[in-house]
């Protein structure tokens, strides 16, 4: 699952938070996860994650320093599934 970031509207730092469920890990115990950032022309403006990480609760922070205000998107993919969500930098 991915929640909401947090604070949002955010200036210039925002945590967010999602969660691996069990199963569907590797022998290792890690599950691929990709977190990345677009903005609102589809371009990727970051990469946050990617790599596996063990099933469980997870909180990323970005920093936005140097990006123009407005509306980002973050999308998580992991175990074949992808969610995102909107966020808004106020600068």
């Amino acid at each position: 699952s991915l929640d909401r970031n947090y604070p949002n509207p955010f200036n210039p730092v925002t945590h967010i938070r999602f969660v691996i469920p069990e199963g569907g890990a590797a022998q290792d115990g890690s599950v691929p996860v990709s977190l990345r950032i677009y903005d609102v022309g589809g371009r990727q403006v970051g990469n946050l994650i990617e790599k596996g990480l063990t099933p469980g609760a997870h909180t990323v922070e970005w920093n936005a320093g140097g990006s123009p205000g407005g509306v980002y998107f973050c999308v998580l993919r992991s175990g074949g599934r992808t969610m995102s969500m909107k966020m808004l930098l106020v600068q």
